[in-house]
């Protein structure tokens, strides 16, 4: 664990002001083609438009969330606009019916290039519509939500009837982590929106399988590729573990158990000790990107999403011990700053990082925006309980 001496200073208000200043007006226009109404999926490494003439229904989905958040916390702009209009477009080109679900790529002009239902893109789907109804309260977002997961609970379960399939039909017998820990994130929000029993039932069989299958009992390792069963891979593939994962499935559990969900503090515990112990960086407290289930590290490089996840796992174990690690928390704040969000224009980003430090991204990804808004908006939310720490 990395100490750190001095006394925390957390910029609460450089988080704000990036936030309400800078990024959401940004995204909110060059972000935003204003002629087919419908949010960009990246721009230029100058922050200049450069479509790559796709569309992500995830990447439409994230920034669905991001203005749905924005709308909820009163930012004066025109969050609800970007929103309904993303929404909008996602849902007239990319929902293919009960039967079919979510494509997962269109063109920039809605037409579909790949209609696979991946079950990433099927989870952001229900996470951008739970976020549109907690922002608007429209039932007609829920209903869609519930259709969706109909698709994924009817079409995508697993055969052996551990999780679901990452897509249909499979291309591989392969099993992937990621997708089932967002879908587990959209269940929870949609348990705050709908009196139904339906989705934290459904959330706590992802999570029995996480702590009783996937992750490693011992070491609290969470590996990213299985095989079938969930059973581990000889290869080094299967040992490759993503530190940011591990961070933010700590926040997520902390949020499963707010929700209402069975205790977890074992798995949560875990999780957060494998990534604290061995994914950061000693000199800088960054995490990286890759270590292997043996603590060593695979990829030393730091994308800015892992930065983000961290910030939010200290976060969510404050809230869960009581106790915020005020200097840990000023140290991520502060290297999201410094290596990220320095960028120019301001409001944009660089995503990756090599070893080095040096950057290496060639462009902005919007689904980017979506880790620090959250992570930010978390912050802001514990920020009087953060304060009265230090008082």
């Amino acid at each position: 664990m990395i100490e750190i001496t001095q006394t925390a200073n957390i910029r609460f208000s450089d988080v704000t002001n990036w936030m309400d200043q800078h990024a959401l007006p940004f995204w909110a226009t060059t972000g935003y083609d204003a002629d087919r109404q419908v949010c960009r999926e990246s721009l230029a490494l100058d922050g200049s438009i450069n479509d790559p003439g796709f569309r992500r229904i995830r990447a439409l989905a994230r920034q669905v969330y991001v203005y749905s958040h924005a709308e909820m916390l009163d930012w004066n702009g025109p969050a609800a606009a970007i929103a309904e209009t993303t929404l909008d477009f996602m849902t007239r080109h990319g929902w293919q019916g009960p039967d079919k679900g979510w494509a997962s790529r269109l063109d920039d002009n809605g037409r579909v290039i790949d209609g696979t239902p991946d079950l990433y893109d099927q989870a952001f789907a229900l996470f951008a519509l739970a976020w549109r109804f907690r922002a608007t309260g429209e039932t007609a977002y829920l209903d869609l939500a519930d259709q969706t997961l109909d698709f994924i609970t009817d079409k995508m379960r697993a055969p052996d009837g551990l999780g679901y399939l990452e897509q249909v039909p499979p291309t591989s017998d392969e099993r992937c982590q990621n997708p089932h820990m967002h879908l587990v994130e959209a269940l929870i929000v949609l348990a705050h929106c709908r009196r139904s029993t339906r989705y934290l039932e459904l959330a706590t069989t992802i999570v029995d399988l996480y702590e009783f299958r996937i992750v490693d009992s011992d070491s609290g390792a969470l590996r990213e590729i299985f095989g079938p069963g969930w059973n581990v891979l000889a290869s080094e593939a299967g040992q490759i573990t993503e530190p940011g994962h591990q961070f933010e499935w700590v926040w997520i559990l902390n949020e499963y158990e707010k929700a209402g969900g069975r205790k977890v503090d074992a798995l949560t515990d875990k999780l957060f000790k494998f990534a604290t112990s061995h994914g950061l960086a000693p000199e800088t407290g960054l995490t990286y990107d890759q270590v292997l289930d043996n603590g060593q590290v695979a990829k030393g490089s730091f994308r800015s999403w892992p930065q983000t996840e961290t910030l939010k796992a200290l976060l969510a174990m404050g809230e869960r011990t009581g106790k915020f690690e005020l200097n840990r928390i000023a140290q991520v704040v502060d290297n999201v700053f410094q290596y990220y969000l320095a960028h120019k224009p301001i409001g944009t980003w660089i995503d990756q990082l090599n070893s080095g430090r040096e950057p290496t991204s060639t462009y902005i990804p919007s689904t980017t925006l979506y880790h620090i808004y959250l992570a930010f908006a978390e912050l802001r939310r514990l920020e009087p309980a953060i304060r009265s720490q230090t008082s």
